[in-house]
Order: structure tokens, then C-alpha cells, then sequence
């Protein structure tokens, strides 16, 4: 289960490894109406250069790649 929390701005966090990565729900970000319940959906977490991270919070996963 996700570990959601508030940053100290008010944004919306996920708490990995004890940081808050901020969660950006895409529904929301595009003005679209959530068709799915908040724990039916899927949290993709993202890291670039192991130092920026962001989190989304998506309805489907249609592929997936990973690259090291």
C-alpha cells in the first residue's frame, strides 16, 4: 500500500525511502474525470540521473520499460 502525505507546500507526496516524491495525478493534470477509485490505480514512479524523481498516478499501464 502507498504511503501518501502532504509536502510542506500542500502537494500531494509519496514517501520512498523515507522522501516525499511528489505525485502528479494525470486525470487531473488534463482536466479528465477520474473513471477509477484512487486505490484502483496505478502510482508509476519515475527517476532520472538517481537524484530527480516524480511520481504519477495513472488509471492503466498499457507497456512498460525499463531502462538501467
Amino acid at each position: 500500500r502507498a504511503d501518501f502525505g502532504r509536502t510542506p507546500s500542500g502537494a500531494q507526496g509519496l514517501r520512498v525511502r523515507g522522501d516525499y516524491v511528489h505525485v502528479i495525478d494525470l486525470a487531473a493534470h488534463f482536466g479528465f474525470a477520474h473513471g477509477m477509485a484512487p486505490d484502483e490505480r496505478f502510482l508509476v514512479l519515475c527517476e532520472a540521473d538517481g537524484a530527480s524523481r516524480v511520481a504519477f498516478l495513472v488509471e492503466d499501464i498499457v507497456g512498460q520499460q525499463q531502462v538501467v
